[in-house]
């Protein structure tokens, strides 16, 4: 989401169904009490789950290949 991809795009980088997505999606916002994708994004950044990362054009995926996850981070 960080790379503004869509479900589709992320259940490619992820060899997930569309639908699983979706789902998995719905759910962290529920759960979060988001409203929708932005929010989450804020979030992430906001509690350190993820950091800005150098700037560059979206990159999106490519079927069978793992997205890169090189900007997320792990809290420590």
């Amino acid at each position: 989401m960080l790379r503004g991809w869509s479900n589709v795009e992320i259940a490619e980088g992820l060899e997930l169904s569309g639908a699983t997505v979706k789902s998995h999606v719905h759910n962290l916002m529920g759960k979060l009490h988001l409203r929708n994708r932005i929010d989450v994004i804020t979030t992430a950044y906001r509690t350190g789950l993820a950091r800005p990362r150098a700037a560059g054009p979206p990159v999106a995926p490519r079927r069978g290949r793992q997205p890169d996850l090189a900007h997320v981070s792990t809290p420590q």
